[in-house]
């Protein structure tokens, strides 16, 4: 992940040589450094998204080997009520 950083003390500096005291330009110096690491807290990484997609595809094979399995026993089941019902038609 890339890393963003602030140079507290550049930033410090350029605010006191602008008319800020120095501590208004701490002050603002660490607010602005404390928003930007609140807002990388909560960023998701690449390696996050894989993660989710390779759970989210061994999900959906899981699911699809068990429906795989119920149609296959629904079918079986169908020729098996076919059968039962069409045998004594053919008898008479």
């Amino acid at each position: 992940m890339t890393v963003f950083t602030i140079d507290t003390l550049s930033t410090a500096e350029n605010l006191k040589a602008s008319v800020f005291s120095e501590s208004q330009a701490k002050a603002i110096t660490e607010t602005v450094r404390e928003a930007q690491q609140q807002n990388l807290d909560v960023l998701i990484t690449k390696g996050d998204l894989r993660s989710v997609e390779t759970g989210l595809k061994s999900g959906l094979e899981n699911l699809e080997a068990r429906l795989s399995g119920k149609i296959t026993l629904l079918q079986w089941m169908l020729a098996i009520v076919i059968t039962a019902e069409v045998l004594p038609l053919l008898k008479t």
